[in-house]
């Protein structure tokens, strides 16, 4: 296959990805639901903080549309819904995890000043032991 046909096909999947998870919003979701498996509607919005109700229920629609995300009705003495990441939502959970290692390794290269009082491997390796367990054949 000729470098150039490899190149753009490369930068096609890389926009794919891009358009998925960019946005202001989606990554803190898809954190929130790594770091706690199953969240209501409501502790999501406490977690996000800033976020409007209008805007989560779109990027949580937006994600569900994109099997990201999925959507539970609870039928407890009032009506809960939960969402928690899916299988393939949960693929996105290694990337994350470079990301946030660059970002860290980045923050020390620019600024000289390590952003943690923890290695940056130990506290990936901390937050991957809190992970729920990898489900076979994905990822």
């Amino acid at each position: 296959m000729p470098v150039v046909i490899a190149c753009r096909q490369n930068m096609i999947a890389i926009q794919d990805t891009l358009d998925v998870i960019s946005g202001k919003w989606r990554i803190p979701i898809i954190v929130c639901l790594t770091m706690r498996p199953e969240l209501s509607f409501t502790e999501l919005k406490e977690e996000l903080v800033y976020i409007s109700a209008k805007v989560l229920s779109a990027e949580l629609r937006f994600m569900e549309e994109n099997n990201l995300v999925s959507r539970e009705v609870k039928k407890t003495t009032t009506l809960t819904v939960k969402y928690s990441l899916t299988a393939y939502g949960r693929t996105l959970e290694r990337l994350l995890f470079s990301l946030m290692d660059w970002g860290l390794t980045h923050r020390v290269q620019i600024t000289g000043k390590q952003a943690l009082e923890v290695s940056n491997e130990d506290y990936i390796n901390a937050l991957r032991a809190n992970l729920p367990p990898v489900v076979p054949g994905i990822v």
